[in-house]
């Protein structure tokens, strides 16, 4: 009598290496929930790395949109701008500062203005909120192809906070500007100008640049032929490269939309060297 085996040998042997059922459920359910706990990782890195992104995406997209809008198009100037900053920590709060600055454009002269400025910085907060308080003395050229001297005095505020690898911070300035009478006749002296700028930087992983952008608003506060009203919005974008541990250069162009039609507006074209000496 011939017997039948009750399973042939390549059956027998694709039973053998085939893993049991509840062995293959136990690793697919350890594999979907590695692959979630790194998704939820993974999501939480980006949303804490990357938090500052729309708001900067955001910004930008405004600040141009308001400047495109603002006025038809005009007579436009070319400048070139110069400064030099000094910056020393008194303590750990308190530090005070001076700049020099010198501005060209392309008028009859070739000379638009040169600004001496000093202030005094304190800080709060874990160094997140800034106020100050400063004098400037300006040397220009004005509207009626005069040289002139003004005297400045504002008050600055401001704050700052990072997203990994971006920065956002907003100033506001509120400044006082007195103006020589026996080189021209001004029906507001002194005057009153408030300046909100808005600023977002990107840290580049392992380099010394440093790219960002900015838009700032200047308000008349108190003028009697139009009152309070926006008077200029300038868009800057330019990049910070450190050179040291305490020196920058700060490359930058810069686009002044002065919505007053009788003022041209300015393409600016920058560098400014800075030096922050730190609390010994």
């Amino acid at each position: 009598m011939r017997l039948t085996p009750l399973i042939t040998l390549p059956a027998f042997r694709s039973r053998l290496l085939r893993p049991p059922a509840t062995q293959t459920a136990g690793k697919a359910r350890c594999g979907f929930l590695r692959a979630k706990r790194l998704y939820h990782a993974g999501k939480k890195w980006a949303g804490a790395k990357w938090a500052g992104a729309k708001w900067a995406a955001l910004f930008l997209f405004a600040g141009l949109s308001i400047s495109t809008f603002a006025q038809a198009p005009r007579e436009v100037d070319l400048g070139a701008s110069f400064a030099v900053e000094v910056e020393k920590e008194l303590n750990r709060f308190l530090s005070v500062t001076g700049e020099e600055e010198m501005r060209l454009i392309s008028n009859r002269i070739g000379f638009d203005r040169n600004v001496a400025s000093l202030g005094v910085d304190y800080s709060l907060f874990d160094r997140k909120v800034k106020v100050g308080a400063y004098y400037a003395f300006l040397r220009l050229y004005n509207n009626d192809y005069l040289f002139e001297s003004r005297h400045r005095y504002y008050v600055n505020i401001s704050y700052r906070e990072t997203f990994e690898p971006f920065t956002l911070s907003w100033r506001g300035r509120l400044q006082s500007t007195c103006r020589n009478e026996n080189r021209d006749e001004y029906k507001v002296n002194p005057k009153y100008v408030l300046k909100n700028r808005a600023e977002v930087a990107y840290a580049i992983w392992g380099s010394p640049w440093r790219p960002y952008f900015s838009c700032e608003f200047s308000t008349t506060l108190h003028d009697p032929v139009r009152g309070r009203e926006l008077t200029r919005i300038r868009l800057q974008g330019g990049a910070s490269w450190r050179l040291n541990r305490t020196t920058y250069l700060d490359f930058f162009l810069r686009f002044d939309e002065h919505l007053i039609y009788s003022d041209p507006q300015v393409v600016w074209l920058g560098v400014a060297y800075k030096v922050r000496f730190p609390n010994s």
